[in-house]
């Protein structure tokens, strides 16, 4: 849908994709800088020795980014960002339960409080939702990030949304804010970000467009219009 050109709603504002490696600069498959496909140059870049690596696993023949415990890339602008309306596609490798609150997309507010997604809740099961997030789907079913891990443990595709808008100071993906040892154990495909929230139908056509690129469509519910195309 979004790269046929045939579909792309109003608003996007962070879109990057590991499957285009003409986005990702890195050095010995180690990925120190992922552009921003969205036109917003909103590029996402690893501090030394925290680069996740490309090359060393897939998604359905897709290449995916390698995450780890003290991997994370991030920026510091733009301020007062709104980053209202979220899509990822990931996989969680880090075994039965989410441990070190493994993240995979957080900001920071002028408070620098906890906004973002993260696992650890529920006895290592389930997520850290917050304040960011009053709509939560998993492979494009509503969810309550409850006892979740064995879900994302194959690859997933996670929307969320805020119905009012959001101001937050840049973004980190794969990791809690700043917090070095809070890094996603798994692999990253894609992040798409708008900024509003988008109509259940916008929103349904991304979740298509993402669960037929990733090969995903299998754990898509039954009812979803775009699991068959």
């Amino acid at each position: 849908l979004l790269q046929s050109g045939l579909y792309q709603p109003t608003g996007m504002s962070l879109w990057l994709d590991a499957a285009d490696a003409s986005t990702l600069s890195q050095s010995s498959n180690l990925v120190n800088k992922w552009d921003d496909k969205s036109g917003n140059n909103y590029h996402a870049t690893a501090p030394a020795g925290e680069e996740p690596t490309t090359g060393a696993a897939q998604i359905n023949g897709e290449n995916v980014l390698t995450w780890g415990r003290y991997i994370k890339m991030n920026r510091s602008t733009p301020t007062s960002a709104n980053w209202q309306d979220v899509y990822i596609v990931a996989q969680y490798t880090g075994g039965s339960t989410f441990t070190d609150v493994p993240s995979f997309f957080s900001g920071i507010t002028s408070a620098s409080s906890d906004n973002g997604i993260g696992g650890g809740a529920n006895s290592g099961n389930g997520l850290w939702i917050n304040t960011w997030t009053d709509n939560f789907y998993l492979n494009g079913t509503t969810n309550d990030g409850t006892n979740v891990v064995g879900t994302m443990s194959s690859p997933f595709l996670v929307s969320f949304s805020k119905n009012s808008t959001v101001s937050i100071t840049g973004y980190t993906v794969g990791a809690d804010r700043n917090i070095n040892d809070r890094g996603w154990k798994g692999v990253f495909g894609e992040v798409i970000s708008y900024s509003r929230k988008l109509s259940d139908s916008d929103r349904q056509k991304i979740e298509g467009y993402l669960a037929h690129k990733w090969g995903l469509t299998g754990s898509l519910a039954s009812a979803h219009p775009y699991k068959l195309g």
